[in-house]
């Protein structure tokens, strides 16, 4: 993932935060899933697409500024 193209300057640390978070709690979900333990699976998918909100919401706000930019 481009994370200049997807996250203003001043959030490019959080946003690489994030997506390995993203990553992380991916393949956690995954190992749940493939141990048979649902519960566990359901929070770490919970978890993940707050992280994948986290992420739209800071790919959003660089669109918007470069946009506004552009005017």
């Amino acid at each position: 993932m481009n994370l200049e193209k997807h996250s203003l300057p001043e959030e490019a640390s959080k946003a690489g935060e994030e997506y390995f978070r993203v990553l992380g709690l991916l393949n956690e979900t995954a190992l749940n899933l493939l141990d048979d333990d649902l519960e566990q699976a359901r929070i770490h998918s919970t978890k993940l697409l707050n992280s994948i909100d986290y992420l739209v919401d800071m790919s959003n706000k660089k669109y918007n500024k470069d946009e506004w930019d552009a005017t």
